[in-house]
Formats: structure tokens, C-alpha cells, sequence
């Protein structure tokens, strides 16, 4: 349960939970200042920031191969050479990272990226083949896999690639697609070994309200997959999704949240001494933005405590949150 979670649940702060910082919500009533007067009034201020993002639905039958089939479009539509319609697979807002750990976000800097490949080096002939498709979420879904080129009649792999995807009105759509060497697919563990005391299970509990999370690698150690069941007072549940990898760009580790509403968010983790900080961003499902700034103490092994600060909704103060310790149910 990654206490980095409260983080972007930061988003749902309201009746549902907060995410602990690490993976863990906080429910209603584990953390203070939802349903508080300030609470109430951020929640009417008219948003300060627009934040792109993809409509949610339903989730129908046939997602795994509705995943594949874009990979394969992907590569139909680089061997045309047509960067518009490369760009338009990525969502308003997505990212994409080559090898050299160069990124390009957004639809208009991906069309003009692809559009430089090719002029410099004409139509790549690759193929993306996936080795994993894990569903984080009914409309999220975390790629793991090769990239096979084609060169001189040969099929060769020397890179591989993760990929997040969403699912929004127009489909399955590529949110966050990074490149790899294929000799330093399991580098990133390197960065992210300092958060191997995440993995396990976590619990809290406060009153009725109790939360419960799974944290574990994914394949080569790139990503820390959070699970976490929340059940609030009311008796009412949920189920939310966290995703902990390392930022190139930023040389720190970075985390994607969506919950179960409809929310999702982003935090950024750094260390200073024996407590984890993590500066979260996130918007609810009703397009309300919200931020805070996430502490971490790890207390030994088995146990940290949480709390939140700095925490506002469309720009407005709605109060800190007194910290709750976190137990260790096993590893």
C-alpha cells in the first residue's frame, strides 16, 4: 500500500479516501479536513487550472485484444511514415521517451518527433510485441515488451518498451510509452531499490473506516504495482490503483494514480533522512484539482506513519492531516 498513494488521492479527498503517499488510502475519517467547512467551500471555487485528460466508460468485453490490436496499428501506421496519425494514438496529453531518455509530450511535439524520424530515416518497419498486459484499472492498462525491427530481412530485438494506456471515448489510447536498451531493461531498480521496503502488504485502520494494500514489482523491476482496498465507515468500498516508476528527466522516482471514481494524479518522491516526502497533484472525477504534499516516516520494517500537508483544492486550503501509522502485514 504505497503510502504515495494518499498522494493522488489527494484527488479523491473527499468521502472516499485520500491514498497514502505509498500506495495506501486514508479513509474517511483517517485523515482530517474532508467535510470541514474549507473542505465544502474549495470544493465550489470554479477550477484554476485546466487539466487535459480522456473521457471514462464502461468497460466492455475484449480489452486485451483491443490493447493488442493498437500495437499492431502503431507499427501499420509508422511503416506509412504518417505522424498525424501516429500522434493521434497517443491521449491530448501523452508522453513519449526514446532510448536516450528524451521526451516529447503532447499530440503536437509527438506528430512533429515522428515527423522528423521520418524524414532522417524514412519508415521503420517495427513491431511492438507485447509480453504482458496487466489491467491496473477497467480503463488502465500497463504494457510490458520488445521492440522488433525489422533490418536487412531480419527480425532483431534490441530494445524493449512499457507502455500505459487509457481508455477513453475513442478507445484504447497510448498515455505514457518509454524505450529501453534491451541490456538495461532491469536498470531502473537501481533507482527504485531504495523504495524494496514498499513491497508487501500494508494495512490501516481507523474506527469502521480500514484499508488494505498490495505492493509488487513488475516484471525486470521497472515499476511497483499498488493495490488498495479501501472500506469506509459507511461500510461502503473501493478499489484503487497506483503505478511507482523512475523519472529520467527528473532523476527522481514518479507516481500515477487512478481511483476508483474516475480520479487519477501524479506525485514526485524524494528522501531526506529517514522520511519520504512526495508533492502530488490530481484531479476528481468531477474536474476539481487538488494538491499536497505527502510525509513518510518509516518507524523500522514493519511500520511508517503518514500524514498529509500543504493540501488544497482548486487552490484553496482545506487543512492538514494528523499522521496515521501504517502496519506491515507481510511481505
Amino acid at each position: 500500500m504505497i503510502a504515495s498513494n494518499i498522494l493522488e488521492k489527494a484527488a479523491t479527498f473527499r468521502d472516499s479516501a485520500l491514498a497514502l503517499a505509498l500506495g495506501i488510502a486514508v479513509v474517511a475519517g483517517l485523515a482530517q479536513g474532508v467535510g470541514t467547512p474549507a473542505f465544502a467551500r474549495a470544493k465550489k471555487v470554479k477550477n484554476v487550472e485546466t487539466v487535459k485528460t480522456s473521457t471514462v466508460v464502461a468497460r466492455p468485453d475484449g480489452d486485451v485484444a483491443a490493447v493488442q490490436a493498437q500495437l499492431i496499428n502503431f507499427s501499420r501506421i509508422l511503416a506509412l511514415g504518417d505522424a498525424a496519425a501516429l500522434a493521434s494514438l497517443w491521449t491530448a496529453d501523452g508522453e513519449y521517451i526514446d532510448e536516450d531518455g528524451a521526451a516529447v509530450k503532447g499530440r503536437d511535439d509527438i506528430q512533429q518527433r515522428f515527423a522528423l524520424v521520418f524524414n532522417t530515416n524514412g519508415k521503420p518497419q517495427i513491431q511492438l510485441i507485447s509480453e504482458e498486459v496487466k489491467f491496473l484499472s477497467p480503463t488502465v492498462a500497463l504494457v510490458e515488451g520488445k521492440v522488433q525491427r525489422n533490418r536487412e530481412g531480419n527480425a532483431i530485438s534490441d530494445s524493449r518498451f512499457s507502455l500505459v494506456m487509457v481508455k477513453g471515448e475513442a478507445g484504447w489510447l497510448f498515455s505514457r510509452v518509454s524505450e529501453r536498451a534491451a541490456l538495461t531493461a532491469s536498470s531502473n531498480y537501481d533507482h527504485l531499490k531504495q523504495l524494496d521496503w514498499i513491497i508487501g502488504e500494508w494495512s490501516a485502520q481507523n474506527g469502521n473506516a480500514s484499508v488494505h494494500m498490495r505492493a509488487e514489482w513488475m516484471p525486470n523491476k521497472n515499476f511497483i504495482v499498488c493495490k488498495y482496498d479501501t472500506k469506509k465507515a459507511n461500510g461502503a468500498t473501493s478499489i484503487d490503483m497506483q503505478i511507482i516508476g523512475w523519472d529520467p528527466l527528473e532523476e527522481k522516482p514518479r507516481s500515477w494514480h487512478f481511483d476508483n471514481s474516475g480520479g487519477y494524479g501524479q506525485g514526485f518522491w524524494s528522501k531526506v533522512g529517514s522520511q519520504w516526502v512526495c508533492d502530488t497533484s490530481g484531479v476528481e472525477s468531477d474536474g476539481s484539482v487538488t494538491r499536497s504534499k505527502n510525509l513518510m516516516n518509516v518507524t523500522g520494517a514493519n511500520g511508517f506513519t503518514w500524514s498529509s500537508v500543504q493540501r488544497s483544492v482548486n487552490g484553496m486550503a482545506v487543512g492538514d492531516a494528523s499522521a496515521l501509522a501504517v502496519q506491515r502485514v507481510s511481505k
